[in-house]
């Protein structure tokens, strides 16, 4: 895939809506460039981004709105079709139902001819590392300390990622999949015990498990080399709230960008009260004086431009349903704002 950014915008994930077709009709209505599918935890726990992706995991146990893995019970049988459909490639064992992805179904349902204008269409998947950090066995450790399903979870993600974007390809051939690693903030930290290694080794499996643009996002500050290391495409981060701690990594930055790499700029924030009050003029100057900061560290401006993406700093969920909608405005006339005045196709 050839893809020039050019500072057009997309979305990360969630929306605050609980009916599908409409937080479709927002996104077609505000980011048709690059439509995404929206993820609606308010509408019920399935669509939670654990649970959204869960379905399928052998021991997986819902009640009451929470979710565990057991990892003590006899799951013989369902292994053993797990790992059938791995190897078999049988992507059709790994679909992401629409009871767990109301946003997927209603953008697929939509048909090709609604994104004849679109670039690309985006997808989102949640990263092995926040699924096996957040996601518990029955004694709350973190799946991710368990050697076994460490290895279950990766592939599990890796198998939904290749449905969803065989799936979207039905709608368009260029497609971006944004791995959501949220909890890649704690690497590093005294509380998780992990080895930058393997959290490379975890995170590449599934970035290249699927043959399509792939973006990581995460929404607080971590090490932004391991993204590099793991082979993504681009780097979607906080530019409102985290610029500073990432442009501490712009050489790498830089060098990412000169071998194609992208940039997604999270400029508008996603916090109502931080949101409230904020003028395109406003961004585009804080956008331009990060840009600026990569440009004194050697970077050329043309290529700041071209390999940017430009977000939401996170997904919107937790809001409301006109917060989101002021978000969607102040993105896409950001995007139209710097695309006509660097005369940017």
């Amino acid at each position: 895939m050839t893809f020039i950014a050019n500072c057009r915008c997309t979305g990360i994930g969630s929306l605050p809506h609980v009916d599908a077709d409409s937080g479709m009709e927002l996104i077609m209505n505000r980011l048709n460039d690059i439509p995404f599918w929206p993820q609606l935890p308010k509408l019920g726990f399935f669509e939670n981004m654990y649970a959204q992706y869960s379905e399928g995991l052998p021991g997986v146990v819902i009640e009451n709105n929470k979710m565990y893995i057991d990892t003590v019970g006899d799951h013989m049988e369902d292994m053993e079709r797990f790992f059938e459909g791995v190897l078999a490639e049988d992507l059709a064992t790994f679909e992401i139902t629409r009871e767990r992805a109301a946003g997927l179904w209603a953008l697929l349902d939509m048909g090709p001819d609604a994104f004849t204008k679109a670039v690309a269409i985006k997808g989102q998947i949640t990263g092995p590392i926040s699924f096996g950090l957040q996601v518990t066995d029955q004694d709350r450790k973190p799946i991710l300390y368990n050697d076994m399903y460490r290895d279950l979870v990766r592939k599990l993600l890796s198998m939904k990622a290749r449905w969803q974007v065989e799936k979207l390809r039905h709608l368009k051939t260029d497609t971006i999949l944004f791995v959501d690693e949220p909890y890649l903030s704690a690497v590093g930290s005294g509380f998780i015990n992990l080895k930058r290694e393997d959290v490379v080794e975890d995170l590449a499996e599934v970035v290249h498990s699927v043959d399509s643009m792939v973006a990581t996002h995460c929404c607080a500050n971590t090490d932004w080399s391991i993204l590099i290391d793991a082979g993504v495409n681009i780097i979607s981060f906080d530019a409102y709230s985290y610029s500073k701690p990432f442009l501490l990594y712009a050489d790498k930055l830089i060098e990412f960008m000169r071998k194609g790499g992208i940039l997604a700029w999270g400029m508008v924030p996603a916090e109502p009260d931080k949101l409230k009050g904020r003028t395109v003029d406003e961004l585009k100057g804080r956008l331009l004086e990060l840009m600026g900061t990569l440009e004194a560290k050697g970077a050329d401006m043309d290529m700041l431009l071209s390999n940017a993406l430009l977000t939401p700093s996170c997904g919107l969920g937790t809001g409301e349903v006109e917060d989101a909608a002021l978000a969607f405005g102040l993105l896409s006339n950001l995007s139209e704002t710097m695309r006509s005045e660097f005369s940017l196709p």
